[in-house]
């Protein structure tokens, strides 16, 4: 599916249409240089490198994050979407180096990288992991 200017412009209105924010997650699928919102690879499919700067801050607080729950999107430095957000958005953005799993305790992990089948759900960093915090650059 190739993700279209409309699609974009529906995860930038996220940002800007819910009131004053403190802070906003992302979760899905990413790489080290994309958000994977168009679930494709085709140009112009995910919100990417080439298209962060299309994102909007205009309603988010002073002091509100931005966390990206998704493999890898803090590997790979300043050049990581998580950093390249950072710069754009003018805040700290926080993302894993490296893959997360699902786990149904939010302090344990769990063998296998499949959901449990009841009860709570949550999205944790694998073994050797971090979640880091990219703040914005200012040479």
């Amino acid at each position: 599916m190739k993700l279209t200017q409309q699609q974009i412009d529906d995860f930038n209105r996220e940002l800007v249409n819910n009131g004053m924010l403190d802070g906003v997650e992302y979760l899905g699928h990413a790489t080290s240089h994309s958000l994977s919102v168009g679930e494709g690879a085709d140009p112009r499919t995910n919100i990417d490198l080439s298209n962060v700067s299309e994102l909007s801050n205009a309603k988010l607080n002073p002091n509100a994050y931005i966390k990206i729950n998704s493999c890898y999107t803090g590997a790979g430095g300043w050049g990581a979407i998580a950093g390249s957000m950072a710069n754009h958005m003018d805040r700290s953005v926080f993302a894993f180096n490296g893959p997360t799993i699902f786990s149904g305790n939010e302090h344990q992990r769990t063998a296998g990288k499949f959901a449990p089948s009841t009860g709570p759900l949550y999205l944790i960093e694998d073994r050797g992991t971090r979640l880091l915090e990219y703040r914005p650059y200012r040479p």
